[in-house]
């Protein structure tokens, strides 16, 4: 995205995860200013790979599939984390 900040709206960002994720949740999550995670939010993985997410502002995204949603204890935590590139296959 070309955009700078908030949108002044809810986008839904939808996209394909692939079918072999079917039943597991995608969580969305973006980079803060100070290279933290934050937590955004979480969906369900179709039986045809896709998921559907909204999102508020314009950032650096990361999407991380799990068997289960994200708790806030865990959201917590992931906020901690500093940005670091991901290795292969992770």
């Amino acid at each position: 995205l070309t955009h700078n900040g908030d949108f002044g709206f809810r986008a839904r960002l939808v996209l394909d995860l692939g079918k072999e994720h079917n039943g597991e949740t995608g969580n969305l999550y973006y980079y803060d200013s100070t290279g933290k995670l934050v937590f955004v939010n979480a969906g369900q993985i179709k039986e045809d790979g896709m998921v559907s997410l909204t999102f508020s502002h314009a950032s650096d995204y990361v999407i991380v599939i799990d068997n289960n949603k994200v708790n806030e204890s865990e959201t917590a935590e992931i906020k901690e984390q500093k940005r670091k590139s991901p290795k292969t296959g992770e």
